[in-house]
């Protein structure tokens, strides 16, 4: 969920969602920086903590080929 000055929130069932992503073969989560301490390794899924829309797009580009 985001803000309306780009900070992202919790989400309700947010701990489902990690072991689903992790599931469909997801490796990383991009989540908000308050939400990630419950991740486990069984998820299978790395958490990336952010504190807002421009955080995680710039870590997302990161890792792209432009």
């Amino acid at each position: 969920e985001v803000g309306l000055a780009g900070e992202l929130r919790n989400v309700s069932q947010g701990d489902r969602r990690p072991r689903e992503a992790g599931k469909l073969g997801f490796e990383q989560m991009l989540m908000p920086q308050g939400r990630a301490n419950g991740i486990s390794s069984e998820d299978g899924i790395e958490p990336i903590r952010v504190r807002s829309v421009a955080e995680a797009i710039d870590i997302a580009l990161e890792g792209s080929d432009n």
